[in-house]
């Protein structure tokens, strides 16, 4: 009986009835004492008290202007204070009105295509985008009806966009090759021609803001910074103009994309010391890369805070002077096989071996210039993708220089 009454409760208390907040979510969960962290929310049946407010949520409720607002929170995690509350801190990064979450980035990027590009319609993509996005333009899009061109940089997407271009990426910052891209530009042919431009600004939030420039949807993998601690998978769409958020939502809903209240959680927590760690990723990246730039063994040192960055004149025009990033590209002063690599890397533990970044351990990747990594046993190893990590920047950076001396 007791059990009873506390769930009785609960339903009155964490129900906001539309005749007296009209305004208001119906399943907002009125917070219970002061915490320092947010709870984990876990549910999939989510229970009513009665049958008017399952059918309130099952179609989003009204506003006092008669304006149909809100998500389909019947059933799922999505309306879940632990997505909910994430969502909006996501959502205030850059300014942005709305913020939807996927399981990974790559979803964020693939989803666009379905959503703002029919059948016949053309995609714009930089050469320099994440490789996986390649791949599904490659793979995915013909099957799909959907043509792809593939640009080098500002200057060709007006000769390359046609009638049917419905959707344009652009990529801020390579993590792959350190390229800035002129974004501003592209935005201003594409609101000329109405077209639809989705800026991933993963490699560069808290120093860019692409709403600034006029982007239509800022994309963020959340597993990189935001997580912070490389043990999670998510992806952020931002948008701040309702109609194409609407767009969104719809396949978001009907796709049935969810995340889990856990990783929800581990993203908030990363969230809570993302500005502090970018502040100490760039401090080492920026001592690393200065150090190395008379590094025998190295030919040119890529990184936006040494003046011989080769887009600079860009990287001030956009950024400012801030930098906030702790990717550095060690271009070596030959061509150097898998093998040889190898055992220069081999027995150092400060950092590893992998493919992402924005964790608390420092990651390299080797950089293969003609073509991708698949390809370094035949084309050959250029240089290191260095992502300094948290671990003290001198042993970071000593090792690094010991790798290099292995080389032959």
């Amino acid at each position: 009986m007791t059990n009873r009454r506390r769930r009785g409760k609960m339903a009155d208390t964490t129900t906001r009835r539309p005749e007296e907040q009209p305004d208001a979510d119906p399943l907002e969960v009125k917070s219970c004492g002061v915490v320092t962290t947010y709870p984990v929310y876990r549910r999939s049946t989510v229970p009513f008290s009665s049958i008017r407010e399952i059918i309130r949520a099952y179609g989003g409720y009204c506003n006092s202007s008669g304006k149909m607002v809100g998500v389909d929170a019947s059933y799922g995690n999505i309306a879940a204070p632990s997505c909910t509350s994430l969502a909006e801190d996501v959502r205030a990064i850059d300014g942005g009105k709305y913020a939807l979450l996927f399981p990974s980035g790559l979803l964020c990027l693939t989803m666009a295509c379905v959503t703002f590009c029919d059948a016949g319609s053309h995609i714009l993509v930089p050469k320099k985008a994440y490789f996986k996005l390649h791949r599904f333009i490659q793979e995915s899009c013909p099957r799909l009806g959907r043509s792809v061109s593939v640009y080098e940089s500002a200057e060709d997407v007006p000769k390359m966009a046609n009638e049917k271009t419905s959707l344009i990426f652009i990529e801020t910052l390579s993590s792959s090759r350190l390229i800035i891209e002129d974004v501003s530009p592209i935005i201003e042919f594409a609101k000329k021609r109405g077209i639809v431009v989705l800026c991933d600004n993963s490699c560069i939030p808290t120093v860019f803001n692409p709403f600034n420039c006029g982007a239509d949807i800022v994309m963020y993998s959340l597993t990189k910074y935001f997580g912070g601690h490389s043990d999670v998978m998510m992806g952020a769409l931002i948008v701040n103009d309702e109609g194409i958020f609407d767009r969104l939502y719809v396949d978001h809903r009907n796709y049935g994309i969810y995340v889990s209240s856990d990783d929800c959680y581990l993203v908030q927590r990363g969230m809570k010391t993302m500005r502090v760690r970018m502040q100490q990723v760039q401090s080492t990246a920026i001592a690393l890369a200065s150090r190395l730039q008379a590094h025998k063994k190295i030919s040119q040192v890529i990184y936006p805070g040494l003046p011989s960055y080769p887009h600079r004149e860009v990287w001030e025009k956009y950024c400012r002077g801030k930098y906030g990033l702790g990717l550095v590209n060690l271009m070596f002063d030959g061509n150097y096989s898998v093998e040889e690599v190898d055992r220069a890397l081999e027995g150092i533990d400060t950092f590893k071996i992998g493919l992402s970044w924005g964790g608390c351990r420092s990651i390299v990747i080797p950089i293969v210039s003609k073509g991708s990594l698949i390809n370094a046993p035949q084309a050959g190893i250029d240089g290191l993708r260095v992502y300094c990590g948290l671990e003290d920047p001198e042993e970071i950076i000593s090792s690094v220089e010991r790798a290099l001396s292995r080389l032959p």
